[in-house]
């Protein structure tokens, strides 16, 4: 989450809350930039976002310290042995991160070839790839374990259209539509999901949105990957 906490300059800072505590300001690394928290772990240990200096959002990592308070936030470095301050090994935008707060997942942006990625601490930046004629990859949600990544790209002209993917360490990159067809057994119809930006902590139940290229009207989803269950679409069992 994100609050003015300066009085009306006309920019925000990440907060974190909770029942003892009430709401901390997690601050900025530059006086005049914004910070936004995106996700929280399990036990509010390590909170993810964005952190904003010459335009690009650019990842952010807080730690919560002993005394319950939160560290200044850091970069997810492309290179761990590089430079902190160099843009291109800053990776982009945090958008989720895992149940233990081990693996946190983001936004491609021009330092990693506009790759959806996920890191942690031993691992380092694993990059998931491209599918194609796809543009900017944006890491959606993953399981509590991180061992299922679910997301979308943006399409190479003006951002249309959309694809969803879906990343395991075993599979690799998968577009979502495809494995709806191909691997669940499913007929979508005239349905194309867009969008994939959640997944329960078990894995079982993806969500997100899409699009009726009959009707040209968008709908919500939820895909049931244990029963394939989900959307009922003129009397037939889709999504």
């Amino acid at each position: 989450s994100w609050a003015d906490t300066t009085g009306g300059y006309a920019y925000s800072h990440a907060i974190a809350s909770n029942a003892t505590d009430g709401v901390m300001d997690l601050g900025t690394l530059f006086f005049g930039r914004s910070t936004r928290a995106n996700a929280v772990n399990g036990d509010g240990s390590v909170v993810v976002g964005w952190q904003d200096f010459n335009g690009p959002w650019k990842s952010a990592m807080w730690r919560r310290n002993p005394d319950g308070t939160y560290a200044p936030n850091q970069y997810i470095l492309l290179n761990a042995a590089g430079d902190s301050t160099d843009e291109f090994n800053q990776m982009g935008e945090c958008s989720a991160v895992s149940a233990d707060g081990q693996w946190i997942g983001g936004y491609g942006d021009y330092a990693n070839n506009a790759e959806p990625w996920i890191w942690s601490a031993d691992s380092g930046v694993i990059n998931l790839g491209h599918l194609p004629l796809t543009g900017t990859g944006y890491v959606g949600a993953m399981t509590a374990d991180a061992s299922i990544v679910v997301g979308w790209f943006d399409g190479e002209m003006w951002g249309d259209p959309m694809t969803p993917f879906i990343w395991t360490p075993t599979a690799g990159l998968q577009n979502l539509n495809t494995y709806i067809t191909d691997e669940l057994g499913l007929d979508l119809g005239d349905q194309q999901v867009s969008v994939a930006n959640c997944i329960s902590p078990d894995g079982r139940y993806i969500a997100g949105w899409g699009v009726d290229n009959a009707t040209f009207s968008t709908f919500a989803y939820r895909l049931d990957l244990g029963t394939t269950t989900g959307i009922s679409h003129r009397g037939t069992n889709h999504l």
